[in-house]
């Protein structure tokens, strides 16, 4: 089932090095969650260039030189957003979901299941867990014009 919940994060889960003297101090870590989409912006900001019109991401500089994580949920789309195999996911620091054209659905509970075992999306008791997850995710397709949200993944978004 690892291609299903997306690796059981290794998928998504990639760590970031950079190099940047004089930005960062030698060894500066974060573990802000941020996705390929922040890279363009966060280039651009570190050579004070003019952020791009239509990105979707955002610049990591300011978590590079010691801000707090933010808390800011990261969103991974796979799949023709038309077709049956079309999968979006938003993940936060303690929860996952996943939500899947052909209706295999999955909400884990990270924190307390890192190992993606137990599938929580039909348990009556994480509904609300459920919701306001689905309801980020909706969200971020809207904000970013996701074509999923008229394909096939549609009913499952309401």
């Amino acid at each position: 089932s690892s291609g299903e919940n997306f690796g059981a994060d290794g998928f998504i889960r990639v760590p970031l090095i950079m190099r940047l003297p004089g930005v960062t101090k030698p060894s500066a870590k974060t573990d802000v969650q941020a996705d390929s989409t922040d890279l363009a912006p966060t280039i651009l900001d570190l050579l004070a260039a003019q952020p791009l019109a239509q990105c979707h991401g955002r610049s990591l500089r300011p978590f590079l030189k010691g801000q707090p994580d933010d808390g800011q949920p990261g969103f991974v789309e796979r799949g023709d957003p038309i077709r049956h195999n079309c999968r979006r996911m938003v993940r936060t620091r303690e929860w996952k979901l996943i939500l899947a054209a052909n209706a295999n659905h999955q909400l884990f509970h990270l924190a307390r299941d890192p190992g993606e075992t137990r599938n929580l999306y039909a348990d009556p008791k994480h509904t609300p867990k459920r919701e306001e997850l689905r309801s980020l995710l909706k969200e971020h397709m809207e904000r970013i014009g996701d074509p999923a949200l008229n394909g096939k993944l549609k009913p499952h978004l309401t």
